[in-house]
């Protein structure tokens, strides 16, 4: 047996025990692990038994959740603004079982939405503590640097990619990458307001997750990094919070990320980002007009469709509304490329609508977080907080040009604004008002 397989089952197997003797939330951190991880699909699966790691993690999950929800009880899933939309996303999906082109598939991905949901409850009840949203946190961070490793190890193909890396849940190299570009943000929280050691942790964790960027070679990953980091270094810029010394740390971050990000680049990554440029119609897969027929091709689909085409109905009916010409290399069916327009033809026009309210309520949450933060003087979670608010930012930058509408760090990363708007914000008002009573 491998040490990588022993390391893992003895994780796996210690946090179901730390789930159901100690803390539920113990499940939820290998939950994380294991959805990078893929057991199932890696190098070392052989060396450990066949199971599904997966499976049983979540039937844990839920039997800690019943042992320990009178502890829970305080945690109101009702108090996030998200959780209404995340609702109306579910219906919409059962709705649009009625008018889906492609009904099996789609049936499969609204059960798996369900499922996404119920993870999400289980994950804000049990991340209740500034620790616990930290071991979230680094839960998130290990498990995309892992993906950064995996990365390493299989190198790029004939088409410059990385392939065959992918999650639990997704083999797409774009998807992939946008699930990393968010981490960008947090590790620089922690590599700011950490200790020496978190510091070297953070250090190594990130040039694993930022090669692996490199080396998958996503202009939406890329452009969500920047935005990503770009509106954390900005906000500690010019927050009403200054610290000592915090300028200084700002523009330290800012040549460190950049000689980091320059030495691990190659000619090949500048390359490919150089095409964001390319907006002429020769630009095949490759260009932002290619691109863009194929978002605004969904507004034909559309008018024959006011309701939706359901889940991956986009590609089913795509020979039909997108262009001919963009069809190369023995494609029968494109993808929209982009998050809003994928909720577009999956929910209809009600879709976008729903993501917009959605993303709307967590960055107001997150405002009103901030505010009680600073309120209270506590500016290490203020500033975590805008940590979370950037990862977002560089998610949504990222799916904006990818099908990440049903992705599930994307969800994570919701789940996130509102774990910190209950611990920092809901909790601390509540003990306000039982202290006044």
């Amino acid at each position: 047996m491998s040490k990588f397989a022993l390391i893992f089952l003895l994780t796996y197997v210690g946090g179901l025990v730390a789930a159901l003797l100690i803390d539920g939330a113990w499940g939820f951190y290998i939950y994380q692990l294991v959805y990078f991880l893929n057991p199932a699909n890696r190098w070392w699966a052989a060396d450990i038994p066949g199971f599904r790691y997966s499976y049983f993690l979540v039937l844990t999950l839920l039997l800690a959740f019943l042992l320990q929800h009178q502890k829970l009880k305080n945690n109101h899933l009702m108090d996030p603004p998200q959780t209404k939309w995340l609702i109306l996303i579910l219906l919409m999906f059962w709705a649009c079982l009625l008018v889906a082109v492609d009904p099996v598939y789609h049936k499969i991905a609204t059960f798996e939405v369900l499922k996404l949901l119920i993870m999400l409850c289980i994950g804000y009840k049990m991340v209740d503590t500034p620790k616990k949203l930290d071991y979230s946190l680094w839960s998130y961070l290990i498990g995309a640097a892992y993906i950064g490793l995996e990365a390493r190890r299989v190198g790029r193909d004939a088409y410059g990619r990385v392939e065959g890396i992918g999650t639990v849940t997704t083999d797409d190299a774009n998807g992939v990458a946008a699930m990393l570009a968010p981490t960008v943000a947090i590790l620089m929280f922690y590599a700011w307001r950490g200790s020496m050691y978190t510091r070297l942790f953070v250090l190594i964790l990130g040039v694993y997750t930022v090669n692996g960027i490199v080396l998958i070679n996503s202009r939406g990953s890329f452009l969500g990094v920047v935005v990503s980091g770009g509106y954390f270094i900005w906000s500690m810029l010019t927050s009403k919070f200054q610290q000592a010394n915090q300028k200084s740390a700002a523009i330290f971050i800012i040549v460190g990320s950049l000689s980091g990000g320059l030495y691990l680049t190659d000619d090949s990554f500048w390359e490919r980002m150089n095409t964001l440029q390319d907006v002429s119609e020769e630009g095949g897969g490759a260009s932002g007009s290619s691109r863009t027929k194929m978002w605004l091709s969904t507004f034909d689909i559309m008018e024959d469709y006011p309701f939706g085409v359901g889940a991956a109905g986009f590609q089913k009916v795509s020979p039909e509304y997108v262009p001919q010409e963009m069809f190369f290399g023995g494609q029968k069916q494109k993808a929209v490329h982009s998050m809003w327009f994928q909720s577009l033809a999956e929910l209809g026009w009600p879709g976008p609508l729903l993501l917009w309210t959605l993303l709307f309520s967590c960055f107001r949450l997150t405002r009103k977080t901030k505010a009680h933060l600073l309120s209270v003087n506590n500016a290490h979670n203020y500033f975590q907080v805008v940590a979370l608010e950037s990862a977002l930012m560089g998610f949504v930058v990222a799916g904006t040009f990818i099908d990440e509408f049903r992705s599930e760090v994307f969800y994570w990363l919701i789940l996130f604004t509102a774990c910190a708007g209950n611990i920092f914000l809901f909790k601390p008002l509540r003990e306000q008002k039982t202290i006044k009573q």
